[in-house]
C-alpha cells in the first residue's frame, strides 16, 4: 500500500510538472494569436459590411454559397482586401512622404502647434529631444557610458553629451545624461570626472534599446579604449 501511494504521487507530481511545462508553451502562442485576431477584427471591422457587400455583387461564389457561408470564406476573404489595402495605403502614404507631400502638411501642422500658447513649448521641447536622441545624423551624445549613479558602488547607463565643463585637465568634468527607464525622455544630466566614468563600445541607438526595452535587448558591454576617448 505504501509503494502505490508514493506510486500515486509521483504520477501526480510529473502530471503536474507536464501540465505546467505545456501551459507555458502554449499560453504565449494562444495570447499571442488573440492579441493580433483582435488587431485584425478591430482594423477590419469599420470596413467589413462595406466590403462583403462589394463580394457579394459578383456573385463569384453562386454555386456554392451555403458551403462558402457555412466556412465564413466571404468573411475571411473580406478582411483579407481589407488588410490588404491597409497595407497598401501605409505603403502610398510613405511614398508620398518622400515626394515631399506628407512633409508638407506636416510642416504645416507644426507651424500651426507652435503658434499655440503654452502647447508650443511642451511640443517644442519634445520634438527637439525626440530628434537629438533617434536622429541617425545627430550628435548630441558622443559616447555610452556606465557612470557610478546613483552611488559609488552601483553603475548607471548614460551618455556623454558634447556640453564640457573645464576645470584642471585631470579633474575635467563631463556632462552625462542618465535617462529613465522605459521613458527615455526623463532623466537627469550630471557631472562626472572622466576618471570615473566606464566607456562602452557600443552605439547609441543600442543602448537606447537597452533603456527602452527594461535592460531585456542587451548587448554585450565591451569597454572602449580610452585612447579612443581623445576627442573627451
Amino acid at each position: 500500500m505504501k509503494f502505490s501511494s508514493n506510486f500515486f504521487s509521483r504520477n501526480i507530481r510529473d502530471m503536474k510538472k507536464s501540465f505546467l511545462t505545456g501551459f507555458a508553451i502554449l499560453f504565449p502562442v494562444i495570447l499571442t494569436i488573440i492579441i493580433i485576431g483582435f488587431f485584425i477584427n478591430f482594423l477590419t471591422y469599420p470596413f467589413l459590411n462595406l466590403t462583403k457587400f462589394w463580394l457579394n455583387q459578383f456573385n463569384w461564389y453562386e454555386n456554392y454559397s451555403i458551403l462558402f457561408a457555412d466556412l465564413g470564406i466571404t468573411h475571411f476573404i473580406s478582411q483579407l482586401l481589407i488588410l490588404g489595402l491597409l497595407i497598401g495605403i501605409i505603403f502610398g502614404v510613405g511614398l508620398l512622404g518622400q515626394l515631399f507631400l506628407i512633409n508638407y502638411i506636416l510642416k504645416l501642422g507644426n507651424t500651426l502647434i507652435l503658434a499655440i500658447p503654452y502647447i508650443n513649448k511642451i511640443y517644442k521641447f519634445s520634438q527637439e529631444f525626440v530628434f537629438s536622441l533617434f536622429s541617425s545624423h545627430s550628435k548630441s551624445f558622443a559616447y555610452v557610458v556606465l557612470a557610478p549613479y546613483p552611488s559609488v558602488n552601483h553603475l548607471s547607463l548614460g551618455f556623454v553629451s558634447k556640453s564640457l565643463l573645464n576645470f584642471q585637465e585631470h579633474e575635467r568634468l563631463i556632462s552625462v545624461f542618465i535617462p529613465g527607464t522605459p521613458n527615455p525622455s526623463i532623466g537627469y544630466t550630471l557631472k562626472f570626472k572622466k576618471k570615473d566614468l566606464l566607456f562602452l563600445d557600443m552605439k547609441i541607438d543600442e543602448a537606447m534599446k537597452f533603456v527602452i526595452s527594461f535592460g531585456t535587448i542587451t548587448h554585450d558591454f565591451k569597454l572602449l579604449d580610452p585612447n579612443k576617448c581623445h576627442e573627451i
